[in-house]
């Protein structure tokens, strides 16, 4: 009788980790459920009633979880939890290749980053090379997620 109030428990743990989630439950469902094989395989004296038992767990393990994934989907909390179309409109930062070879002077001091001044516009920039300081002209050797790489003249 144990082992079936067990893994009963297990399966009960196992389904509020889906709608309280934090690890406790589903922590305390698989130790349920592993204590209810141990306990079954103890007490079973048949491999092929020991085999079964394995088999129907994880077939309810199963079941229990894909009805809670299919139940928070048809939820109003679904929305939260999946996106429901694709995100459109973002891109992820560009360097303008054209400025490379281009000239500029340092706006801050970099260590190894800060800004610089090309043609009359402010961009984020990072020295591959020693330390600079303001006022300093540099080049745009490469670009990468949105800034500069420079180096001194």
């Amino acid at each position: 009788m144990m082992p079936y109030l067990l893994l009963l428990l297990g399966l009960i743990f196992t389904w509020l980790e889906f709608y309280l989630p934090g690890g406790a439950f589903a922590t305390f469902g698989a130790l349920a459920i592993l204590g209810a094989l141990v306990s079954y395989f103890s007490q079973s004296e048949s491999l092929i009633g020991s085999v079964i038992f394995f088999f129907v767990a994880c077939t309810a393990l199963i079941v229990v979880i894909r009805l809670a994934i299919s139940r928070i989907r048809k939820s109003a909390a679904a929305n939260t939890f999946f996106l429901s179309k694709d995100q459109e409109g973002y891109k992820a930062a560009d360097f303008a290749s054209g400025m490379i070879g281009k000239r500029g002077i340092t706006m801050t001091e970099f260590g190894p980053s800060g800004y610089v001044l090309i043609d009359g516009k402010r961009y984020p920039a990072i020295c591959r090379g020693p330390y600079l300081d303001k006022g300093r002209e540099v080049e745009v050797i490469a670009g990468e997620s949105g800034h500069f790489i420079v180096k001194p003249c």
